[in-house]
């Protein structure tokens, strides 16, 4: 169901009567392309950060570019993590939406039924990232700091952006 919107995007361009590309297949287009390299970012920047607190936990020093409190902290927030806390996945979830909603330009509607698939996986992203969430905040004795100043999914609607509040408020 999740790639639906895109198997009906197939379909339609195989049609004779398939549009020329326009404004807003670039715009939707560009808009993928960007949610990708956010979630590529978010993703790498989760990946280093879990390095360098494996090695920090190996050998009891900090590698360069960390200190010891944020290895210690246990979870990333600089970079795109000081602007939420899921950013890889925010990124995912527009993709989808993204990856729907084109489906709905192609074939000259404003939703169809392949928006389950995106409902479908938004739900289940919801469903994960409250378990995590749950999990982070009992093993990690900050975190719940670290979710009353950055917020879940959308940046700065009514949190603090950025890690320089975050590092302030301790």
């Amino acid at each position: 169901m999740i790639t639906a919107p895109a198997y009906l995007h197939l379909l339609a361009s195989t049609l004779p009567t398939t549009p020329t590309w326009s404004l807003t297949d670039l715009v939707l287009s560009r808009g993928l392309l960007l949610a990708l390299l956010v979630e590529a970012f978010a993703d790498q920047q989760q990946w280093v950060y879990q390095g360098a607190k494996t090695a920090y936990l190996a050998t009891g020093t900090a590698p360069r570019g960390y200190t010891k409190a944020d290895l210690d902290r246990g979870f990333v927030v600089t970079g795109l993590w000081s602007f939420c806390r899921h950013p890889n996945y925010t990124a995912e979830q527009i993709i989808w939406v993204l990856v729907y909603q084109w489906s709905c330009l192609v074939c000259g509607d404003l939703w169809n039924w392949t928006g389950l698939g995106a409902v479908a996986y938004l739900a289940l992203f919801q469903a994960s990232v409250r378990l995590t969430e749950n999990i982070s905040a009992e093993k990690y004795k900050e975190y719940k700091e670290y979710q009353k100043m950055v917020n879940k999914f959308v940046p700065g609607l009514g949190a603090f952006t950025g890690v320089s509040e975050f590092e302030k408020a301790k």
